[in-house]
């Protein structure tokens, strides 16, 4: 009987010691101070961000490779391809400046890549549009995600066609208003807008002439209304550039 006792206290014993230790090892764990996150190397934007950085002097930079960059590329934008390093001599020297990344959308890396070889080269305010060329486009319709309707007797062409047309004696017309005009627009273009009847004067007298209207880019409809009200006044060949100054400065 006193054997069993004895085993039995020592049972109990280790028992207890088994359950002291854990208690002990769980409180330790507890007050262990947590893990830091790994620290972001630098914050994303949306398109809003970018427009509002580039207004207070941030710089746009395009990772992508050059000939991407000459098909088109985000207005303002300066190239520093991620596969030619030599180009990182193109940010500017002031290592404080605002650098604001990006590529061909969330699943291209070039922007992230060239972002951090700014970070290391000492740049401390850098940022990445992850969203890139793509989304830019989808801002203004440019992707074809804004549908408009077509109308009779106006013909919707491109910026080539635009350009072969002004070559042979087009007139281009911007049919923003006068705001809109002077803070941009194409080269070689007068400022007819649509809701300004006086304006109207300007086109030419020849109803003959060919004259392309073009605004803000597909989701703008100024540029629709100004091409249908030269229909009403008798043009005879009214074409629409519905990329407007948002694809022609990509082109430039």
């Amino acid at each position: 009987m006193r054997r069993v006792s004895i085993l039995f206290m020592l049972t109990c014993g280790l028992a207890l010691t088994a359950c002291a230790t854990s208690q002990t090892a769980q409180s330790a764990e507890a007050t262990k101070a947590p893990e830091a996150a790994p620290e972001q190397a630098h914050a994303e934007m949306s398109w809003k961000d970018v427009k509002q950085a580039m207004a207070g002097g941030a710089v746009l930079v395009d990772a992508r490779g050059a000939t991407s960059y000459a098909k088109g590329h985000i207005p303002g934008a300066i190239s520093v391809p991620l596969r030619e390093p030599a180009t990182m001599d193109r940010l500017p020297t002031d290592k404080a400046t605002k650098l604001i990344f990006y590529c061909g959308g969330p699943q291209c890396s070039a922007s992230t890549q060239v972002a951090e070889k700014a970070i290391a080269a000492g740049y401390t305010n850098v940022t990445e549009f992850s969203g890139g060329f793509p989304a830019w486009k989808a801002a203004y319709g440019l992707d074809g995600s804004v549908k408009r309707e077509h109308s009779d007797g106006i013909d919707v062409i491109d910026w080539p066609a635009t350009a072969a047309a002004m070559a042979g004696g087009a007139v281009l017309v911007d049919s923003r208003g006068p705001k809109g005009f002077a803070s941009g627009h194409i080269k070689g273009a007068i400022n007819v807008p649509y809701r300004d009847e006086a304006a109207h004067s300007q086109l030419p007298s020849d109803k003959a002439t060919t004259v392309i209207f073009y605004c803000s880019g597909p989701a703008c409809s100024a540029s629709t209304k100004g091409a249908k009200k030269a229909l009403e006044m008798g043009y005879t060949s009214v074409k629409e550039y519905r990329g407007g100054y948002p694809d022609w400065a990509s082109r430039n």
